[in-house]
This record gives structure tokens, sequence and C-alpha cells, in this order.
């Protein structure tokens, strides 16, 4: 535990993504900054390349999304641009959406209201599509409120409140 907890930290995000300070980065006005080669050394497929032998980016098990204590992101991607992944970055900034905060909220398996997420799962499976393929706009409505109610019945209410708790813990631990 001692260990997933220093590759979680600080420190240990930089390491797995930036490589060693002094010899793949340095920091520069308070910021990490990385070396050119570095850089270059990534976006080259020779896996004999220092840089993929020194193992940067290859560990990301333990890895957080954003930023680091100085601001600087955890990952090197923004420094690490082709001009194809430059263009597809400018032309879907709008349509990008990171879904990492919202992944795995359900409730931990083996109580009951993993029980219950999973009959939710259930009633929103089944009701969906014959929601979308309804025929008019009053019938897809009617279908809509009857679906709620399902959710409701197989203790969706429960379901909701956990996992709006550890959404909640999880934006605390990613501060």
């Amino acid at each position: 535990m001692k260990f997933m907890n220093y590759l979680a930290s600080d420190e240990g995000q930089y390491l797995l993504m930036w490589g060693i300070e002094g010899v793949h980065w340095d920091m520069k006005d308070g910021k990490h900054t990385p070396r050119q080669e570095t850089l270059e050394g990534l976006q080259n497929d020779n896996p004999d390349d220092p840089m993929k032998k020194a193992g940067i980016r290859k560990w990301t098990w333990f890895i957080k999304n954003g930023a680091g204590s100085d601001g600087t992101p955890y990952g090197l991607g923004q420094y690490n641009r082709n001009i194809i992944d430059k263009m597809a970055i400018k032309n879907l900034a709008d349509t990008v959406f990171d879904s990492s905060p919202y992944d795995n909220l359900g409730p931990q398996g083996g109580t009951p209201e993993s029980l219950n997420y999973q009959k939710v799962q259930d009633v929103i499976k089944q009701s969906i599509t014959k929601i979308i393929i309804a025929g008019d706009a009053a019938t897809a409505n009617s279908m809509y409120d009857a679906m709620l109610d399902q959710i409701k019945t197989a203790g969706g209410e429960k379901v909701e409140a956990i996992i709006t708790d550890n959404y909640n813990k999880r934006m605390e631990l990613w501060k």
C-alpha cells in the first residue's frame, strides 16, 4: 500500500509520467518543464529510445487526470502533440469530454445496494430503446415516466445517494 500511495502522490505522478528530474525534465520558475529530447524520444517509434527505456508514460495504473501542485499536467500529452493530434484537438475542442470523474461510482459489489444498482441498470436497458422508438412524444413521455417509477421501485434513490457520496469523496481526493 505504501508503494501504491507513493505512486498516487504528486511526486509519484510526475515520476511515472515525466521521468526523473534533471534527466528528463527540469524545474523552471516553479514549474515542471520537459526537456526537448524527452519529448522527441516519446514521439519516436523506436522501442530502444532512451525515453521509452526509462519507462516514462509506460506504467499508468495510478495516474490521476488534471494538474499537479505546480499547475502543470501530470501527463506530458499537451507537450507531445504531432500535427495530426494538434489538428484533431483544434477541430474537436468542444467535443472532448473526460468521463473519469464519473467512472465506477456505483455501490460496492456484494452489498444490497449493488443489487439495487443492477436492477436500475436492467430497467434502463430494457426501457430506453423502446422510449427512443416510441411512435409519438406523448407515448415516449408516458414510457419515460413509467421507467422512472420502476427505477424508484428498484431502489434508485438509494443508488443515487451512494453514487453522489462516492462522487463527492472522489472530488475530495482529486483536489
